[in-house]
């Protein structure tokens, strides 16, 4: 029992020899890391940011698109407006899972703040 005792009161002289200086450095340390998980968290959970990203995004290249399309009604020498629209629908249709994750996303979150706001 004796040696019980020993190791209990060693490991509280280890924890009081530790000074005050050490013990704010870890709590900064924690405090910062807990900052940059709810940093992180509040990026992930901003739907509408998120989504003018990827809005901006698909208007930028849009308009990259747009200006690769001829002028004129078409014809042998370029992609007509037809094709270009064929290669747009393709394109949204590869993009539907991501689109259709941030339409989930915000309907929970909607559902989510009536449900908190009954209570």
């Amino acid at each position: 029992m004796a040696q019980g005792q020993d190791e209990g009161s060693s490991e509280q002289v280890t924890t009081e020899n530790r000074n005050s200086a050490e013990i704010r450095a870890d709590i900064e340390e924690t405090r910062r890391k807990l900052g940059d998980t709810v940093t992180a968290l509040a990026a992930k959970t901003d739907v509408k940011g998120r989504v003018k990203a990827k809005s901006a995004k698909a208007k930028e290249w849009a308009g990259a698109q747009r200006s690769r399309l001829p002028s004129g009604g078409g014809g042998a020498s370029g992609t007509t407006k037809s094709e270009a629209l064929e290669r747009a629908k393709a394109l949204l249709k590869e993009h539907q899972v991501p689109l259709a994750a941030a339409t989930a996303a915000f309907i929970g979150g909607l559902l989510l703040g009536r449900r908190h706001n009954r209570w």
